[in-house]
């Protein structure tokens, strides 16, 4: 193996001095300005804002010159730091790449021997499970005892008992299987010995109830034709009343009826009477009401015709004065249309014309129209 190199700790740190911080402003020179501006003047006078703009006029610029000061001071330091970074992250990486293959052989065999350990633990669980559900299996044959008949309870104890125990099946658990399958067959003997004598009892209660029932059937049966006898008397004696009452109801219903005949004639009779004097009326009222329709639609007519004849009258009258009429509008549309337009280039002023041309055209139509 090759020799040990020496790169301990207090040999890998470089130890370096720096200078003192100094500044132009030194602790004798604030002392003194805090005891200059200890007392703040009031700002609301104008001689107080006076002395702060005064006393504002020498702190300000002592404090930004501090402020240049430190980052002119720190420049050098600053890039000295990032020098040292870069060259430990340099000699990290060297070594990092020196160590990992050493790293990685003794991770592998960590990894085998912890694999090695979990299949090993794994086996044992799958081991034990495998006997845990065997007892479960076990036990679970003296479970749900209570309610089974006696031929489920017979075979299961038949099972049980050529069940055949060997260390190999349990291992260290056989003395508890062997316990489990003792306690277990009691268990099912002694519910096969509860059954059949609970089915004994049922049988003996069953034959006994069938006997209490033979017996109450005769009873019922002797109850219910003396029930019977006594019904048919009563529904003999209800039914000779039931008679009676209904010929009483029968003769009062045929009076009622009678009488509401009697009562429906006569409300029809007058209902009937009613409908003929309405009748009556109705046509007396349409007869009216045509009579006036005829004399109102005979006077419209006749005043139409009358209409008619002076229309035709005054028409025949005007006649000269409408062909005049027509004459001279004719002759004013003609002498309009030679008429020579005047030269306009306003786009408003043409559309003025242009309505005016078409409000004669229009005139003149109206006056040809109405001297037809």
């Amino acid at each position: 193996m090759n020799k040990k190199v020496d790169l301990s700790q207090e040999n890998a740190i470089v130890a370096t001095v720096m200078p003192p911080v100094a500044y132009s402003v030194t602790d004798k020179a604030l002392a003194d300005l805090a005891l200059k501006y200890a007392d703040v003047p009031d700002a609301n006078t104008p001689e107080g804002m006076e002395e702060i703009k005064e006393g504002l006029r020498e702190l300000v610029p002592l404090r930004t010159g501090i402020e240049k000061a430190r980052k002119l001071l720190k420049a050098d330091s600053l890039d000295y730091g990032r020098k040292v970074d870069d060259e430990a992250k340099r000699i990290t990486a060297s070594l990092t790449s020196i160590e990992k293959p050493y790293a990685d052989a003794k991770q592998a065999v960590k990894d085998e021997e912890e694999r090695v350990a979990e299949e090993k633990q794994l086996a044992e669980l799958r081991r034990t499970e495998l006997i845990e559900a065997r007892l479960g299996e076990l036990n679970a044959m003296g479970e749900n005892l209570i309610n089974a008949p006696v031929d489920a309870l017979t075979l299961r104890l038949e099972e049980i008992e050529s069940i055949v125990m060997s260390e190999d099946n349990f291992e260290e658990y056989f003395d508890t299987a062997k316990e489990v399958q003792i306690a277990v067959r009691d268990a099912v003997s002694t519910a096969l010995i509860s059954r059949r004598e609970m089915d004994e009892q049922k049988a003996e209660q069953k034959e006994r109830q069938r006997l209490q029932d033979e017996q109450q059937a005769r009873l019922d049966a002797q109850q219910a034709e003396i029930d019977k006898q006594a019904l048919e008397a009563k529904e003999a004696r209800e039914k000779e009343k039931s008679e009676q009452q209904a010929r009483r109801d029968a003769l009062e219903r045929e009076e009622r009826e009678a009488k509401e005949r009697r009562e429906s004639e006569e409300r029809e009779r007058q209902q009937l009477k009613e409908k003929a004097e309405a009748e009556r009326k109705e046509a007396e009222a349409k007869v009216e009401a045509e009579r006036v329709a005829k004399e109102a639609k005979e006077k419209e007519e006749e005043d139409k015709r009358l209409a008619d004849i002076a229309e035709k009258k005054r028409l025949k009258d005007l006649r000269p004065e409408a062909e005049n009429l027509r004459a001279f509008v004719q002759e004013l549309l003609a002498y309009h249309s030679d008429m020579a337009r005047p030269l306009v280039k306003d786009d408003s002023l043409r559309e003025v014309l242009s309505t005016f041309d078409d409000d004669i055209v229009k005139a003149v139509e109206r006056v040809l129209d109405k001297t037809e």
